[in-house]
């Protein structure tokens, strides 16, 4: 019997795939990170560097890893250690 919202297939008797999930799993952040340089890289930079103070870091890779940060579910302590 069929559950609601899960389609028609027995989902104690389906076959699953489990080299694609264990290969899913092992890629998984690499996709992402392609995934959020292909977005990031396709619009403009967040803010531009001053003429004064130090240099600031690439606004698109800093905005890459704060991505990175929040979908690790990560705390800035946590990710700079």
């Amino acid at each position: 019997m069929a559950r609601k919202g899960r389609g028609a297939r027995n989902w104690r008797t389906y076959e699953r795939d489990w080299k694609g999930y264990e290969r899913y799993r092992r890629d998984e952040v690499t996709l992402y990170l392609n995934k959020a340089k292909s977005i990031v890289e396709s619009n403009p930079a967040p803010w531009t560097p001053q003429k004064l103070g130090q240099p600031p870091y690439p606004a698109k890779a800093i905005v890459t890893l704060l991505l990175l940060k929040t979908w690790l579910g990560m705390d800035y302590r946590s990710i700079s250690a």
